[in-house]
C-alpha cells in the first residue's frame, strides 16, 4: 500500500502541525491565573517556524541563539536551551541502516543535529551556513523549485488549501 504522504504532499506538514499543536496546548494548559488565557490564545495560533531564505540569506538569530528566555507557568522568567538550535537524538548511536556511518560527513556520529559542523570542533558553524546560502544562485533555484512544486500545490485534491485559511485543531 502506498504511503499517504506520497499521495498527499502537504500531509506530512499538516501532521507535524497537528503534533506540535497538541503539545503546545498541553504546555499552555499548565499556565494559570492571568497568563492562562494569554497562553491558550497563543497556542491556538502557533505554527511551525518558517524562514524565507530566498529573501534573507542569513540564519535568523532565533536559530543560532544558544538559550532563550521564556515566561514559565508561574510567571517567572525561565532560561532554556533553544529548541530551534539543535535536536538531541533520543536514541544514540543512530540506526546504521537509516544513518550510514560513512555518509554525509559522518553526521551519524553526532549525538545531536548540527548545521555545517566544523571538521575540527564538530560544532555548528553558522558562518559557514550563511556562506553556503549566499553561494546559491537564487534566481535559478527558485524557478527550478517552483516548476517542480507548483503543479503539486494546485492539484484538485489540495485546491481548497490555496484559497481558504485553515486551522489545525
Amino acid at each position: 500500500m502506498e504511503s499517504a504522504y506520497k499521495k498527499k504532499p502537504c500531509s506530512l506538514v499538516i501532521v507535524k502541525q497537528q503534533y506540535l499543536s497538541k503539545h503546545i496546548h498541553a504546555v499552555a494548559a499548565k499556565y494559570t491565573g492571568a497568563l492562562a488565557a494569554k497562553y491558550q490564545k497563543a497556542a491556538d495560533s502557533v505554527r511551525l517556524p518558517f524562514w524565507d531564505w530566498a529573501i534573507d540569506k542569513q540564519l535568523p538569530i532565533a536559530l543560532i541563539r544558544t538559550n532563550v528566555t521564556i515566561t514559565g507557568p508561574d510567571g517567572a522568567p525561565l532560561t532554556i536551551p533553544n529548541p530551534l538550535l539543535k535536536y538531541r537524538f533520543q536514541q544514540f548511536p543512530l540506526n546504521a541502516t537509516l544513518f550510514p556511518p560513512n555518509y554525509d560527513l559522518n553526521l551519524a556520529s553526532f549525538p545531536e543535529t548540527e548545521r555545517c559542523p566544523d571538521p575540527v570542533s564538530r560544532m555548528s558553524n553558522p558562518v559557514r551556513v550563511d556562506a553556503n546560502i549566499l553561494a546559491i544562485d537564487m534566481a535559478e533555484t527558485v524557478v527550478s523549485i517552483s516548476d517542480s512544486l507548483f503543479p503539486l500545490s494546485i492539484s484538485h485534491e489540495h485546491a481548497h488549501l490555496i484559497s481558504k485559511p485553515w486551522m489545525i485543531v
